[in-house]
C-alpha cells in the first residue's frame, strides 16, 4: 500500500534531547501481519553528504502515533524488498542498503 504523503511530518527527539522535524516519504503495509511502516527523513545529511532516510514501524494506539525502529535485520531486509516494489531500486541507496 502506498499513499501520497506530501506535507505529512512529525517531530522526534534525538539522542541529544533535541526535537527534530521529520518529513514522511511514504508508507508501507506488511501484508503478512498488517503492520504499518513509515519511510521518512530528518532532512539531515550523513557523513557522505547523503540525505538521512529511516524506515520504522508506525504504531497507532488510542489515537497516538509512535514509531519503533526495526532492530530485526531479517524483518528490515524484507521491508526493503517490499519498498523496492513500491519505490524502485533507489530505495537501496537511500536506506544505505547494498544488494
Amino acid at each position: 500500500m502506498v499513499e501520497d504523503n506530501k506535507g505529512y511530518n512529525f517531530t522526534i527527539t534525538d539522542d541529544n534531547g533535541i526535537d527534530v522535524k521529520c518529513d514522511v516519504i511514504g508508507l508501507l503495509q506488511d501484508g503478512e501481519n498488517n503492520e504499518l511502516y513509515v519511510l521518512f527523513t530528518d532532512n539531515r545529511l550523513d557523513k557522505d553528504n547523503n540525505l538521512n532516510v529511516c524506515l520504522a514501524q508506525l504504531i497507532i494506539e488510542d489515537g497516538k502515533h509512535t514509531i519503533k525502529f526495526i532492530d530485526d535485520e531479517k524483518k528490515f531486509n524484507y521491508l526493503v524488498e517490499h519498498a523496492q516494489l513500491l519505490y524502485g531500486e533507489a530505495v537501496n541507496e537511500i536506506l544505505n542498503k547494498d544488494n
